[in-house]
């Protein structure tokens, strides 16, 4: 349904519906607040899995005048919000 292909000269991916350019989604990765890292600076044999450490979010940002469309739990959440923007912004067009 949706394409993604990374940015040539900055970060991010750049959003395809049916060939067209909907918008990007950037990556934003903040530390877990909840780890335990006193018991992980006790014992060293314990292992912090990535996704466990870090929380994966991506922002949406429209083509149409660069708005973002939000924040969002995954690329395909962060693409449809994008599609749903553009249907919006092209109903408003027409009524006008």
């Amino acid at each position: 349904m949706f394409e993604f292909t990374k940015k040539q000269h900055s970060s991010g991916e750049t959003v395809w519906y049916q060939k067209i350019n909907i918008g990007s989604v950037d990556i934003i990765i903040r530390e877990n607040p909840d780890v335990d890292w006193a018991a992980l600076r006790q014992d060293k044999t314990l292992r912090l899995p990535s996704h466990e450490r870090w929380h994966y979010t991506f922002c949406a940002t429209s083509s149409i005048q660069r708005r973002v469309t939000g924040i969002f739990t995954s690329k395909e959440e962060a693409a449809q919000s994008l599609l749903q923007y553009q249907h919006q912004a092209h109903q408003k067009s027409k009524t006008k």
